[in-house]
């Protein structure tokens, strides 16, 4: 399972593709990203998604099945990137 990210100073986005694992399972770590994170939204239903945080990583589950992508928008806390 293919994990990519794309972020930005205000914003980001999280790619999950499947492209042959048989178990759709996967824990995604994130590292420095360059705003503190808010939420994390499933852009296909609106639903936001669970995830953990410490001090210096970003933790979510997430279940991709085979030959499928999912995509998550990363929300940046209020006040933070651009004006």
């Amino acid at each position: 399972i293919e994990a990519a990210l794309r972020v930005a100073a205000d914003k980001g986005f999280l790619f999950v593709i499947n492209h042959e694992a048989s178990s759709p399972d996967t824990a995604v770590a994130l590292a420095d990203l360059p705003f503190e994170l808010a939420g994390i939204v499933d852009v296909a239903d609106g639903e936001r998604v669970s995830f953990a945080q410490d001090s210096d990583r970003i933790q979510l589950n997430v279940s991709v099945p085979l030959g499928e992508v999912r995509l998550f928008s990363l929300l940046p806390k209020a006040g933070q990137g651009r004006p």
